[in-house]
């Protein structure tokens, strides 16, 4: 199993001029193990939580692992932090629920993008067939 933390940059507050990035952890299966029309899962947590909470090993709780658990059906999962959560740039000034979904779905496009044509992690293949 594949876990690699992945800094990605946004743009979507152009307007204040603001650089952004959100982290992502994929957690994926070794391309060997990829299945072959692989669902690709993004997981956003609520509540305050950051990414850490989709991929929780805690003693004695085998199996407790949200993300394991699809990554073993042969899915890639990505656990991202919202702009101001986790590790992710927290912007300046107001930020509002509207900023927060268009920051969401840039993370979104530029990881997919990257699945597509095997940029997102050295050694990883490209996985365009997965996508209609």
């Amino acid at each position: 199993m594949i876990r690699q933390d992945i800094r990605i940059d946004i743009d979507p507050l152009s307007a204040k001029g603001e650089q952004l990035f959100a982290m992502v952890t994929l957690i994926a299966p070794e391309p060997a193990d990829l299945g072959e029309r692989p669902i690709i899962w993004f997981a956003w947590p609520g509540g305050g939580y950051n990414r850490r909470y989709f991929d929780l090993n805690l003693p004695a709780r085998d199996g407790y692992s949200e993300a394991e658990f699809h990554v073993a059906k042969g899915s890639i999962f990505l656990a991202c932090d919202h702009l101001g959560v986790g590790d992710s740039a927290t912007p300046e000034g107001a930020f509002t629920h509207a900023d927060t979904a268009a920051a969401n779905a840039a993370v979104a496009r530029e990881v997919l993008s990257r699945l597509r044509d095997g940029r997102l992690l050295a050694g990883y293949p490209a996985i365009s067939d997965a996508f209609p």
